[in-house]
């Protein structure tokens, strides 16, 4: 893992009050495409304290970083002043700038737990905004997601997945036809990688379609489903 010393100046305080990161992990959106994972730790670890590891996605078919990365500090409280910075409306905290392009820190939702999503309102097809009921029902290591474009096929499925975690299983869920239903569930082999998909969002995009997810929870009959 890319790793950063601790700063040597004093840590400005936190103005907000945030739940606690999920293992001092944040996500990282806005940044430019030519940004390095350890850039990104270097650049944190002098403004905030000190980084363990830092990641940028790739997107699997391209391989080109996803614009995004997610950064694990050593402590909690430095994730939640890098957090902090990139929330401050009073201007009282320099805003978070890296290889010359503004980019914003979200907390890294913690186990069965769940931050809201700026920019999640809304939505239709009977979506809840944004909001996902069963992230509350405890950890899980499978998701549901729906909005499938019906041409995305299981291994452009898990590729896409991949980039949070390793994939157990990833299935498109088929009609009697063969041809998708719109929506399948991806099993990963950690609890760890469903926050990581959380952490970036509720809302993905796969296929060129704005896909959704939730975690997958068990129904009366066996099934899994999705709250």
């Amino acid at each position: 893992p890319h790793r950063a010393p601790a700063p040597s100046h004093t840590r400005s305080p936190t103005t907000m009050s945030e739940p606690p990161a999920a293992d001092g992990k944040i996500f990282v959106g806005g940044l430019n495409r030519d940004t390095t994972a350890e850039t990104i730790c270097a650049y944190f670890g002098k403004r905030f304290g000190e980084v363990t590891d830092s990641h940028v996605p790739t997107d699997p078919l391209s391989g080109k970083p996803r614009g995004f990365a997610f950064v694990t500090f050593a402590d909690q409280a430095s994730a939640v002043a890098a957090g902090d910075a990139a929330v401050d409306v009073e201007g009282t905290v320099a805003p978070l700038e890296i290889d010359g392009k503004n980019v914003e820190a979200k907390l890294a939702r913690p186990k069965g737990r769940r931050i809201a999503e700026d920019g999640q309102g809304g939505g239709g097809g009977g979506g809840g905004g944004g909001k996902d009921p069963a992230e509350l029902q405890g950890p899980t290591k499978k998701i549901f997601v729906g909005g499938l474009s019906h041409k995305t096929t299981d291994d452009l499925f898990r590729a896409y997945f991949q980039q949070f975690g390793q994939v157990a299983d990833a299935k498109v869920m088929l009609n009697p036809q063969g041809t998708s239903r719109g929506f399948g569930f991806c099993t990963f082999a950690l609890e760890e990688a469903v926050d990581s998909v959380f952490a970036m969002g509720v809302y993905h995009e796969l296929d060129e379609k704005r896909i959704q997810c939730k975690r997958a929870t068990p129904s009366r009959d066996g099934r899994d489903g999705a709250g």
